[in-house]
């Protein structure tokens, strides 16, 4: 009868000791899922207002044609694509400058 009881009192122990850590892992997990399923952070304020310096021709000369269309002067895009060529040769530096 004593066994009995103690093997009772084990079961119990152990069945709880079960449900308990089946509610913690259940815990701990749906808290990582809930932080995978978050949003991204907003890094739009974070970013620079002007692109670098090191866009590249290609987005410079896409930047220059966008501010000759909004001018909207009557020019032909052959006519703004000579003025944006101009513009990007004036502001790149003179490679046969010499050295300050």
């Amino acid at each position: 009868m004593v066994v009995t009881r103690m093997k009772e009192s084990i079961m119990k122990h152990m069945i709880t000791g079960l449900v308990l850590s089946f509610g913690l892992l259940t815990g701990v997990a749906s808290l990582a899922q809930d932080n995978n399923m978050a949003p991204a952070p907003d890094n739009s304020a974070a970013a620079p207002a002007s692109p670098p310096k090191s866009s590249g021709k290609h987005q410079m000369m896409k930047e220059c044609m966008s501010r000759q269309m909004a001018k909207n002067d009557g020019s032909t895009k052959k006519q703004m694509r000579a003025a944006c060529k101009a513009e990007m040769k004036a502001a790149a530096p003179d490679a046969n400058a010499p050295a300050k």
